[in-house]
């Protein structure tokens, strides 16, 4: 596999009934824990977290996007990291002991990049905030009887 940029888009719900105050110790230690040590792989190049605009049903309330310089390389790095099984093993266990659902999890390696942001601030406004971005991510769930047909 070519070394290219790749993406880890992980999408999650709060599970049905579970403690709000437990859900935000869960991302207290998201925020303190789990991304630290993917920051600490050499082949990370950043994460964000993302919270839904506008909650609804259809989608998940919360993405993290993890932007990495070489996925294959960012991957055989985290197994050698004693570390890493502890806070892997630690995160299924968020998920059973119900606190959240992961609804989808998976990688993406860049195709191609497109860019227009010099041109564009040139003649529109700059309405970011420190460089924040908001993204419109798009899924579809298709029932297994028509899903191989895509």
């Amino acid at each position: 596999m070519e070394s290219r940029p790749s993406i880890g888009i992980a999408a999650a719900n709060g599970a049905p009934g579970a403690d709000v105050v437990v859900r935000e110790r869960y991302f207290k230690w998201l925020d303190e824990v789990y991304i630290p040590l993917w920051l600490k792989n050499p082949f990370t190049i950043g994460l964000d977290r993302y919270h839904i605009v506008r909650e609804t049903a259809e989608y998940p309330d919360s993405m993290t996007i993890r932007h990495l310089e070489d996925f294959a390389k960012a991957l055989e790095f985290g197994r050698q990291a004693p570390e890493s099984r502890d806070v892997s093993t630690e995160l299924s266990e968020w998920v059973k002991r119900g606190i959240l659902e992961v609804v989808s999890g998976t990688f993406y390696q860049l195709m191609k990049s497109f860019r227009n942001v010099s041109s564009y601030l040139e003649t529109k406004p700059d309405t970011r905030v420190e460089n924040a971005t908001i993204m419109h991510f798009e899924g579809y769930w298709l029932p297994p009887e028509v899903q191989d047909n895509y």
